[in-house]
């Protein structure tokens, strides 16, 4: 099946690499194809040895979890990227502005760092669609995001700010009131490539076999990736 193109793209303007999610017409749910187009984006970057880059997102909302309508299909694309992201040998920093909502968390809490803007929100909103967000909580609580607080999220579906999902484990930190938050993110990824030999260890691969594209682009398990530690930054 051919893909939609564009959906996940590379930006290198400030000079940090940036993988930006590029569905705001779906709020960036992740779909296969995103999950496949984003998997060959960070592989490339993996390829030419960038030791840092950012996750971003096109238009209002980070990214609204999984797509509905692929739901019925057992995959849990933003889930598999999240595992994507958290055994990459590259450092991933989150750029996370508007909002975050279902496996979207998860995809934020598999990124290595996140910063966020102070109006950034978060949301567990599975209970109104029918069904209780149980495996995105499992996987987020393994990343050390408290169970209890995620559990209180999803039987709520209240929305929360920045600085609660700092203050859970979430984010790495809230930019500045006034503070561009590229400039932010900008300003660690720097910080991190002067300090690579001491972050580099943290990242070193061990075999583990998890979902990758084909050139067709279709979902296969039979290549090894390594599993990086969950290096988050406190």
């Amino acid at each position: 099946m051919p893909l939609d193109s564009d959906l996940v793209v590379i930006e290198e303007t400030s000079g940090v690499p940036r993988v930006v999610l590029s569905r705001p017409g779906k709020r960036n749910a992740i779909s296969e194809d995103m999950y496949v187009q984003a998997c060959r984006q960070l592989g490339a970057l993996e390829e030419r040895g960038v030791r840092v880059a950012v996750l971003a997102a096109a238009g209002p909302v980070f990214c609204a979890g999984a797509d509905l309508a692929e739901l019925d299909s057992g995959f849990n694309a933003p889930v598999e990227l999240a595992e994507r992201l958290r055994r990459s040998p590259t450092f991933w920093i989150a750029q996370v502005h508007g909002g975050v909502l279902g496996a979207g968390i998860a995809l934020v809490t598999g990124c290595h760092a996140a910063l966020g803007d102070a109006d950034a929100w978060f949301c567990l909103p599975e209970l109104g669609h029918g069904f209780y967000p149980e495996p995105v909580i499992d996987w987020i609580a393994g990343q050390g995001v408290g169970r209890r607080w995620l559990h209180g999220l999803a039987v709520t579906s209240r929305r929360v700010t920045a600085a609660e999902a700092l203050a859970n484990g979430v984010l790495s930190g809230v930019a500045p009131q006034g503070r561009p938050l590229a400039d932010e993110v900008d300003g660690l990824a720097a910080r991190l490539q002067a300090a690579w030999p001491s972050l580099r260890p943290l990242l070193t691969p061990a075999p583990e076999r998890i979902h990758t594209p084909d050139a067709e682009g279709n979902r296969t398990h039979d290549r090894d990736r390594g599993e990086a530690n969950a290096a988050r930054l406190p």
